[in-house]
């Protein structure tokens, strides 16, 4: 994995684990000058093979088999001209190299801050299962969405709404949306609250939200606090880009509660999670396969897999919901 940053606002998280596909010659090594003359004994003349046929002998022990090689090499005729051998050679390369596997290509992801944990495990099977590379840039929806409008070379988005993708197909800029997770918001906190009571489990606290203009999951956090007819005079709202943010907040101490997604709390340590179910819309999550990215076979791929049963089970072991 290697992490890179472009601006001060969203880091540029690329993961990408490379399925290099090195070419090693079979065990035997390459033909040496022994196995030459003894060649060369063996068909009754004193001349080594020439440039020609080692290529020819090359490609066969290569491509095809060790063995294979061996016996050309025992049995071609010295008297066969360069030009045929030549011609030979070059017809055995280029069926070698169409039966070759695709070459590995890269799909470019933009993800929501809430689904990178969960995306770092997806590329992963992905990877191993198609030999494709997966990269990918995380931030709030609202922000990836605004990059894709400015043209950022994004070929899937993997967004904490449904709205976006939406935008995105209807301008042309999305030629398809699919309903990846269904995503699930809860109120971390260090001791346990009861939401018959919430005023007073909040009053003079610090409480971590993402920017409900940018992010789904703090458009959610805005719907509880308003079901459960909070005065924001009597705490202090810390609003930041993405919900990654306001895990960073609750973490280092810097926020007594904070509105996070379930997917989560596994990884920030110890804390009382309390549920919100029934007070905020569910967090429809939809993908737009980008128009630009049609001709990318591991763009492709990729959408093809997050509808797979595989990506399905891990979505779900991650903390979400699936579309019914």
């Amino acid at each position: 994995m290697r992490y890179l940053h472009c601006g001060a606002s969203l880091g540029f998280s690329s993961r990408k684990s490379r399925a290099m596909r090195t070419l090693v010659r079979p065990s035997g090594g390459m033909v040496d000058a022994a196995d030459s003359k003894s060649a060369a004994a063996r068909r009754g003349g004193s001349t080594p093979p020439s440039g020609t046929t080692f290529l020819f002998v090359r490609i066969l022990r290569h491509w095809f088999s060790p063995d294979l090689a061996a016996f050309a090499l025992a049995n071609l005729s010295p008297s066969w001209p360069e030009r045929r051998m030549r011609t030979i050679a070059l017809a055995l390369f280029t069926v070698a190299f169409a039966a070759r596997p695709a070459v590995s290509e890269e799909v470019l992801l933009a993800v929501a801050s809430n689904f990178v944990t969960a995306a770092e495990v997806l590329a992963e099977s992905f990877e191993a299962e198609t030999g494709h590379s997966a990269v990918f840039s995380h931030g709030s929806t609202g922000t990836l969405y605004a990059q894709i409008v400015s043209g950022a070379p994004f070929d899937v988005f993997l967004s904490a709404d449904a709205a976006r993708p939406a935008l995105l197909r209807d301008s042309g800029l999305a030629t398809a949306v699919s309903t990846y997770a269904l995503g699930r918001l809860v109120l971390v906190s260090g001791s346990p609250i009861d939401l018959e009571n919430a005023e007073a489990a909040f009053e003079g606290q610090r409480v971590a939200l993402a920017d409900p203009l940018v992010a789904p999951y703090g458009a959610a956090a805005i719907s509880v606090m308003e079901n459960l007819e909070l005065d924001t005079a009597t705490f202090q709202p810390i609003l930041v880009t993405n919900v990654g943010q306001v895990a960073t907040l609750y973490v280092t101490g810097n926020a007594q509660l904070a509105f996070l997604a379930e997917a989560q709390v596994p990884f920030i340590g110890r804390a009382e999670v309390t549920r919100l179910d029934g007070l905020y819309s569910p967090i429809q999550q939809d993908a737009a396969f980008l128009a630009r990215a049609g001709d990318n076979p591991a763009a492709v791929a990729f959408w093809a897999f997050l509808t797979s049963d595989v990506a399905a089970q891990l979505i779900v072991a991650n903390g979400y919901d699936l579309a019914q």
